[in-house]
């Protein structure tokens, strides 16, 4: 039964897709003066059809298989058009309108897949994380600025800072653009600061537009959940599953030393690029050991080791009520209506 639900949707999901692109391809087709002969959401043998209205008598049509569709329009290629309707024939047109009408169709599923998600997003506003500091490098811009260990990050440049995604986008604006971010910070003790974290050296300031390369470069690291140490995905062919490792596993150690969270242990292996690494995992109640050699992979000009694996899924469960912010979108700054739409 749950597989009848699955295709049901499916089906349904295909349809509504393909109608908004046919629709794409028939309202440019419209306003520029194309006759339209029918438009079909799905193929095969008509099971709804209507006649529109004079004088084009565009049929509209559900077919049996929903599957894909079409917009059929008059076209010397098809047969004999009458001379009163050869304006208004596809080959007659000129080329720039025939490609615009070829872009509708994907042009309709963007703009469908944009307002889609925005509507998503202002229905149920926007739930993330917290922006607190939870560790300073010393003698880095961070900790020279006099930012601290459970600092929440409020405000920077003036602008209001919802969660971690905002934090980082603000930092990167403000730093990037004249290498100066002023912040407004809320310490544990409830009390309100500003500082100002400068980075002078524009070579220095280049590198932190690198991928990954923002609060390490600053010297600080935002607060992240304690996640369990479990695989959630092992990929097919990488050093984890040649080993025998599988989703569910419990990472218990590493070359002997205990391991109690995700992080600590995507840390170790990334320090070790192509070596062998002594994993213990628990599965069912029973510890397994294996040697692994981990691959390596090169992000941000570092060579890092992978066993390619990956988090579990819902990572959200292990973030406590007192971390997580929920904005509702009218209470929303400006950055976070900005980034948080589609592409998140």
């Amino acid at each position: 039964m749950e597989h009848g639900w699955d295709i049901l949707w499916f089906i349904v999901c295909v349809s509504l897709l393909v109608t908004v692109h046919e629709f794409g391809h028939f309202w440019v087709a419209r306003r520029l003066g194309f006759k339209v002969l029918r438009f079909s959401v799905g193929f095969g043998k008509p099971l709804l059809k209507k006649t529109g209205r004079a004088p084009d008598h565009t049929e509209y049509v559900i077919a049996a298989i929903p599957l894909g569709g079409y917009v059929r329009m008059l076209d010397e290629r098809d047969g004999e058009v009458p001379v009163q309707d050869l304006p208004r024939a596809f080959t007659r047109k000129p080329p720039w309108q025939r490609i615009l009408v070829m872009l509708a169709g994907p042009a309709a599923n963007i703009l469908f897949a944009i307002l889609l998600l925005w509507g998503m997003f202002w229905i149920n506003g926007d739930t993330g994380w917290r922006a607190v500091v939870d560790k300073v490098t010393l003698g880095s811009p961070a900790a020279s600025a006099g930012l601290r260990p459970g600092d929440e990050i409020r405000v920077i440049d003036g602008t209001k800072i919802a969660d971690q995604r905002d934090a980082m986008l603000g930092l990167l604006d403000a730093i990037s653009d004249d290498g100066e971010a002023v912040i407004e910070v809320r310490g544990k003790d409830g009390t309100e600061r500003g500082l100002t974290i400068s980075i002078p050296d524009p070579d220095r300031r280049r590198k932190l537009t690198e991928p990954n390369q923002l609060f390490p470069g600053l010297g600080l690291e935002l607060w992240l959940p304690k996640l369990p140490p479990v695989l959630g995905v092992v990929e097919a062919g990488g050093p984890a599953a040649l080993a025998g490792l599988r989703p569910g596993d419990l990472v218990v150690s590493l070359d002997g030393k205990p391991v109690s969270s995700f992080n600590e242990f995507a840390s170790y292996i990334q320090a070790r690029p192509n070596q062998e690494v002594l994993v213990t995992v628990r599965r069912g109640g029973v510890d397994i050991s294996k040697r692994i050699r981990t691959t390596s992979k090169v992000e941000a000009g570092h060579t890092i080791g992978r066993l390619m694996v990956a988090l579990p899924a819902d990572i959200e469960k292990y973030v406590s009520s007192d971390m997580r912010i929920h904005v509702s979108p009218a209470c929303l700054p400006p950055s976070v209506t900005r980034w948080a739409s589609p592409g998140r």
